[in-house]
């Protein structure tokens, strides 16, 4: 009715990237259900852009063995997501994929996120982490910082591995001695 049929083509082809398979697969993954939702929700936001999320399918996340918050759980897992979809829908690389892992334990907590995007400049990885800077413009720049406050908060440790137009890849642990 609106007239964008092939903005509504796109969207229709690109919904099928998040199948109800993926949906039963991540909700058998990652138990804590606002972990969850967060993530089924960012593979539907990836989708609009033509991007596959897919959740590795041995990731394993159940509310007695996390050791940090459900809020911290969430706003590292939705920065590192959000900021591997935005990179992949600027970028606009040939492969659009990004993999999520959260693997919790009682004693320890590994989440990484990797992407197929245009990797991180050598002259900015430094700068990442900073409160208020951002390679995307003004008014940003406070996503990886919460991801860098958190992590340090609880004693973890963040890994970065990048390489140009091959992608990036996050990886964070959390011990519970050091937590």
């Amino acid at each position: 009715q609106s007239g964008q049929i092939d903005q509504a083509k796109r969207l229709i082809i690109n919904s099928s990237l998040v199948s109800s398979q993926a949906i039963r697969e991540t909700a058998d993954c990652i138990r804590v259900a606002s972990i969850c939702a967060l993530i089924i929700g960012k593979m539907m936001h990836a989708a609009e852009y033509g991007i596959c999320l897919t959740v590795t399918p041995d990731s394993r996340c159940r509310p007695e063995d996390l050791l940090l918050s459900e809020t911290e759980y969430t706003s590292i897992v939705g920065n590192l997501l959000e900021n591997a979809i935005e990179e992949l829908a600027r970028s606009n690389p040939k492969v659009r994929e990004i993999r999520l892992g959260l693997y919790t334990r009682s004693d320890c907590s590994i989440i990484f996120c990797e992407d197929s995007g245009d990797g991180v400049p050598e002259d900015i990885r430094g700068k990442i982490f900073e409160q208020g800077f951002s390679s995307k413009g003004t008014g940003r720049g406070l996503g990886l910082a919460i991801v860098r406050d958190i992590t340090a908060r609880h004693g973890g440790t963040i890994d970065l591995e990048t390489e140009p137009h091959i992608g990036t890849c996050f990886t964070l642990t959390f011990t519970k001695e050091r937590s």
